[in-house]
């Protein structure tokens, strides 16, 4: 056990600092300015405040390898591949010129830090430079969100992690949740009759996040059948090997068996397909203050590609749908055809959905953000489940605004 605990660990030393590719924050000369942003100073804290289970000296050593690498190597790498691959879409579309491109790369990486995927994902070439750090960046979230949430508790962190107690401990407080059938524990054998229940179901991992790992058990009735589907791939497995492939998940993470939901006849009329669609929503709560809602993007599974969603901003006061201006997106025909259908309706079951994310908040009011994922089926609203290290990239895209542009930045200050 302790041989296997210290693999784990330098596996985990390996992958997360010896050969990530990116800083662990943002470094910005702008930190060293006196008077600055209450942006800047948040991405400030970041940077001063990661790692904070480390000693500062380890702070220091980690700081000092990633910056290395990240200017010898990393950076230049970033700059490279990415120019390559972007900058004759944008020449064509946003009318910026190769060169102010690759100005704008050089700035980013050796001035703030910020990778070139980034540069072009947030269309940082179409903002100031001062704005820059108004956004939010995803190499930087796991330390972002440990900072802003400086007083999570244990139970708060367990109850958010474990996907059992988070539905348990919920529907005590009559919030709805979706109910897990069975639990298979890691490293223990999964037999016929635990998966096959005369019923469709969903399993996944007890811990995870983004449909990794997910699986679909479909039972045919007609047939008296069932077949597997890996979420992510659409790989099908039929039925005399799915005991065999479900043992195999299992040696590694614990699993949940979930009945298989399906979409209220409001929300399917969006989608051409079964799968389910699946409402993201931040809440936030300042220190001593009610939650609020601060982004909300619908996800509906693309009948065009097995492993993509389209994203629909939501207003978060009317509560209605937002067509977002982001050539990027608008790429797709069927994509544009469902903007237009949608119009500027509002979202079904919208006042229902806020009072369960906010009402579920107040039992985690030492979290400043958490990332929820609501689904709306035939029983009503449900919460699949709440995130700490939720995603941020999408939010910013699909509402084409940095995150802290908006009140986001009074109730992260209030935290730290």
């Amino acid at each position: 056990m302790r041989r296997s605990v210290i693999v784990k660990r330098c596996q985990q030393l390996y992958a997360q600092i010896l050969v990530r590719p990116f800083l662990h924050t943002l470094v910005s000369w702008r930190f060293f300015l006196p008077e600055q942003t209450r942006a800047v100073q948040l991405h400030r804290q970041v940077f001063l405040k990661a790692w904070p289970r480390f000693p500062r000296w380890v702070w220091a050593l980690i700081f000092i390898y990633s910056s290395v690498t990240w200017l010898l190597w990393h950076s230049w790498r970033q700059i490279y591949r990415n120019y390559q691959k972007h900058h004759k879409t944008v020449a064509q579309h946003s009318m910026v010129s190769p060169a102010c491109q690759l100005a704008g790369l050089f700035k980013a990486a050796f001035l703030h830090g910020i990778p070139g995927f980034a540069f072009y994902q947030y269309k940082l070439y179409c903002y100031p430079e001062q704005q820059w750090l108004n956004f939010v960046y995803t190499h930087e979230l796991p330390q972002w969100h440990l900072t802003m949430s400086p007083n999570i508790s244990t139970d708060t962190h367990r109850l958010l992690s474990d996907k059992v107690l988070f539905s348990r401990n919920l529907s005590r407080h009559s919030i709805s949740t979706v109910a897990s059938l069975k639990r298979l524990s890691r490293g223990q054998p999964v037999s016929p009759s635990d998966l096959f229940i005369k019923q469709s179901c969903f399993v996944k991992p007890g811990i995870g996040s983004r449909s990794e790992g997910c699986l679909t058990l479909n039972y045919q009735l007609e047939s008296d059948s069932y077949q597997l589907t890996v979420f992510k791939t659409g790989e099908v497995i039929e039925e005399s090997g799915i005991v065999d492939y479900i043992n195999q998940q299992v040696q590694h993470r614990d699993y949940l068996i979930q009945p298989l939901l399906t979409n209220h006849p409001l929300v399917q009329q969006y989608t051409t397909t079964k799968k389910l669609i699946t409402l993201r929503l931040i809440s936030a709560c300042s220190v001593n203050q009610k939650p609020v809602v601060v982004s909300a993007l619908l996800e509906i599974p693309s009948p065009d590609n097995h492993s993509a969603w389209w994203l629909i901003a939501i207003d978060c006061r009317a509560g209605c749908f937002i067509d977002s201006s982001s050539w990027l997106l608008k790429s797709s025909a069927s994509y544009k055809q469902a903007l237009n259908k949608m119009g500027a309706q509002v979202m079904p079951f919208w006042s229902e959905i806020t009072e369960l994310c906010l009402k579920a908040h107040c039992l985690c009011a030492n979290m400043a953000t958490i990332g929820w994922d609501v689904v709306v089926t035939p029983d009503g609203v449900q919460l699949l489940e709440g995130n700490i290290n939720w995603g941020i990239a999408q939010h910013q895209i699909i509402n084409d605004k940095p995150i802290l542009d908006s009140g986001l930045c009074d109730i992260y200050c209030s935290h730290i």
